[in-house]
């Protein structure tokens, strides 16, 4: 069969759907990659993957721009005639459902969170409940990555009870992802903050937080941001500079995209995500469970699924700085022994619930 994936980002699936990729293609299948170019779309031809460069602009919301990548993603779509198509991500699960009314294929549709734009009562908010209606209205399947997205959709009948998967997150790979302790003599702890650089995220929390504890406690602690801006986004581009003044101020440490996350991800003890996003199951927590680390998150979608409060980690009610400084002094003051166990408690509970492998079953099982 013909299988095709399709996302807003060609690193988006290259990062977080590789495994997946090449599972479907051991399987005998043929499978293609729609996303627009970046700098990871030149890998898939190392899987064996042919990609298909898409004309799609993540944050616009131009009419005649959007009807045009629609009439791309249509065009490809019709070229390959294939019998299956996976879609993530906002636009590509919309517009691939669209397509789907006049194209006979069958569509998987994964939700990871509900991005900004779908509980407001603005136009634009209206527009995209409306085109869920439509579009996942004939999908074989919708895989929610948490409880509180599927009870939405529900209760706004956008998708039918029998239409509904649940799966926690894309999963991670254990074994690419695995505890590594890097040997400290100066006694500080580092607080991480990794991902795309979106003021819904918590960025402007960890900074306030990180100043407070700067001042309390200069020598017990570091702050450390990794990730890069998306420069077609205004409050990205302004988080970017305030994150790089706290950086000058020798606050908090800024680090740029790297190739590969372990290697920050193995000198942090801490991964923190105060998130106000609508988030599916962060990957960015997943990753740092798998490698060992407690965890700070909010009590929110699906960034709680990741914590049992006081064990592996804890949890922060949204936009309270109060809450997250606090969380981090519990950290700070935790004796070793403690803390090793908080972080073999974040293993154990990836290794249970979150281990890519059993993710990918429920796809396989949808398209053979």
């Amino acid at each position: 069969m013909k299988i095709v994936f399709v996302a807003n980002t060609s690193w988006f699936l290259y990062n977080f759907c590789q495994t997946l990729l090449r599972t479907v293609k051991a399987e005998g299948h043929d499978v293609y990659v729609i996303a627009p170019y970046d700098q990871t779309s030149s890998k898939f031809e190392e899987l064996g993957i042919e990609w298909f460069d898409l004309s799609m602009h993540q944050t616009s919301k131009n009419p005649l721009r959007e009807c045009l990548t629609l009439c791309h993603l249509y065009r490809i779509l019709h070229t390959l005639h294939p019998e299956f198509v996976l879609t993530f991500t906002i636009k590509c699960n919309l517009y691939v459902g669209l397509v789907k009314k006049v194209l006979p294929f069958e569509q998987i549709a994964t939700l990871a969170g509900l991005g900004q734009g779908f509980t407001g009562q603005n136009i634009w908010s209206v527009l995209i409940r409306t085109l869920y209606t439509v579009a996942l209205k004939t999908a074989r399947k919708v895989f929610f990555q948490n409880d509180d997205d599927s009870a939405l959709f529900l209760h706004y009948r956008l998708v039918r009870t029998e239409q509904v998967e649940h799966t926690s997150g894309l999963g991670v790979n254990l074994s690419r992802f695995v505890p590594c302790s890097i040997e400290k003599t100066d006694g500080t702890r580092v607080f991480l903050m990794f991902g795309r650089l979106l003021k819904s995220k918590g960025y402007g929390l960890f900074l306030q937080a990180a100043r407070q504890i700067h001042k309390e406690r200069p020598s017990q602690a570091e702050f450390w941001i990794l990730g890069i801006p998306d420069r077609s986004r205004e409050d990205s581009r302004n988080l970017f500079q305030t994150i790089q003044a706290f950086h000058q101020q020798q606050i908090v440490r800024y680090i740029p995209a790297v190739d590969d996350v372990r290697s920050v991800l193995h000198q942090a003890d801490v991964v923190v995500l105060p998130s106000e996003y609508n988030e599916g199951v962060p990957a960015c927590l997943l990753e740092a469970m798998a490698c060992g680390k407690p965890i700070i998150t909010t009590n929110w979608k699906g960034c709680k699924k990741t914590v049992e409060h006081g064990k592996n980690g804890f949890l922060v009610e949204k936009g309270s700085v109060e809450e997250l400084k606090n969380a981090i002094l519990l950290c700070l003051d935790m004796n070793s022994a403690m803390f090793i166990q908080m972080g073999t408690l974040s293993r154990q509970k990836v290794e249970r619930e979150f281990d890519e492998q059993s993710i990918i079953a429920k796809y396989i099982r949808e398209i053979t």
